[in-house]
């Protein structure tokens, strides 16, 4: 018998399936969660179970061709609702199969299709035998992954997704993002964490919210009493990143005497709270960002040369924009898809983005999208307006 992987974020969903088949599913609620399972569980799918309009953050055709290439002789299963346009499934291959929620909820089609498929591949008619099969490459399911969030294939992104891979599981040694606003310096380290094997949380702080009387409080913690208004112990975000990431955004925005407290703090893994002599330990991953590298920081003294050098050890730069233009249409087709949009950007549309410098990167791009969507929203496709572009329209 084999148990199905169901992939949907609607618990309605997950109930009716397993009524319908008459025992559990394995489930998991999002695209990035079923990557995790991969990754971690050597033993692959026979089935998966894929609900297009109940998880969120799912991209379905390269979510099917994934598991296609990775597992051949998995059998693929779309949910639907109806209305919605299913996958061309014909084009991705054999086993694959779609059903609207009302046939899969209404007839035997979804417990017959597993049952013909456990039936075929017992009987040696499928392509391949799962038992014996494991996954291609591990490396794969990591790659798939990265290029769900950090998406384009230009050679310059592929750097960097290769760099993630190769930086993340060295925890020991901070690691520099650079790059201008908006060309996603975040995401990188999310995946960075990620990939990190790290069990704590990673914690997001942009840098500029370390400065007053408090930034110590803030770094380090305190205890109850330590000044006027401490009425509580709190752990600090050096505390609370124990066996974690922290990550410093714009960190040029940090000030000399903190940059030398944090340098204490990663040397030696030791801190004190405010308002206690007792030393605290916490061994964490640090991740610093800026739009400049750490060699330009230290060149224009916003960066201590001995913080630089316990900074500058592995760096990424995240590129912009308008060097890699050709990812612009992959961008704009997950993105919208994201979004649920069914329209596509029109070929004159996408001549105006191409053509464009994107001072503000993905961001600004993802920003044209949107008004793009608006106001396109009687017409069939989106067209790209001046007003769409830079976001005056007549009221």
């Amino acid at each position: 018998m084999v148990t199905p992987l169901l992939i949907t974020g609607d618990c309605h969903v997950r109930t009716a399936v397993n009524k319908v088949l008459g025992y559990k599913c394995l489930k998991v609620s999002t695209q990035e969660d079923f990557f995790t399972y991969c990754r971690k569980n050597m033993k692959p799918p026979n089935v998966v179970i894929i609900d297009t309009h109940g998880t969120k953050e799912i991209n379905p055709p390269l979510l099917v061709s994934w598991i296609k290439e990775t597992y051949p002789g998995c059998l693929v299963i779309e949910l639907y609702k109806a209305g919605k346009i299913p996958l061309p499934m014909q084009k991705l291959g054999h086993c694959l199969f779609s059903l609207s929620y009302e046939d899969a909820w209404t007839t035997d089609h979804l417990p017959q299709i597993i049952s013909r498929f456990v039936h075929a591949r017992d009987a040696s008619v499928c392509e391949s035998v799962h038992e014996s099969y494991e996954p291609r490459d591990r490396k794969c399911a990591d790659h798939a992954f990265l290029r769900t969030h950090l998406v384009g294939s230009s050679s310059v992104m592929e750097k960097v997704r290769e760099q993630i891979l190769l930086f993340a599981p060295q925890t020991h040694v901070p690691v520099h993002i650079s790059g201008e606003t908006g060309t996603g310096k975040e995401i990188c380290a999310d995946m960075l964490h990620h990939f990190s094997g790290l069990k704590g949380k990673i914690l997001r702080v942009n840098s500029s919210s370390l400065r007053g009387n408090l930034v110590d409080a803030i770094l380090f913690g305190k205890v109850r009493g330590a000044y006027t208004d401490a009425h509580c112990d709190s752990e600090g975000l050096i505390g609370e990143s124990t066996g974690g990431t922290l990550f410093l955004d714009e960190i040029q925005e940090l000030s000399l005497p903190t940059q030398a407290k944090l340098l204490r703090a990663q040397e030696n893994h030791t801190y004190t709270k405010i308002g206690t002599t007792k030393e605290q330990v916490s061994h964490f991953r640090l991740i610093s960002a800026s739009c400049l590298s750490l060699a330009q920081l230290k060149d224009s003294r916003v960066l201590r040369p001995d913080y630089y050098y316990r900074l500058n050890h592995l760096n990424i730069h995240m590129p912009p924009l308008r060097e890699r233009k050709d990812d612009i249409p992959e961008l704009c087709r997950h993105y919208l898809e994201q979004a649920g949009e069914t329209r596509h950007v029109s070929p004159k549309g996408m001549d105006i983005l191409m053509s464009r410098e994107w001072e503000g990167n993905i961001r600004e791009l993802f920003s044209v999208l949107d008004r793009a969507r608006i106001l396109s929203s009687r017409q069939e496709i989106l067209e790209i307006s001046k007003e769409s572009l830079d976001g005056n329209h007549a009221g």
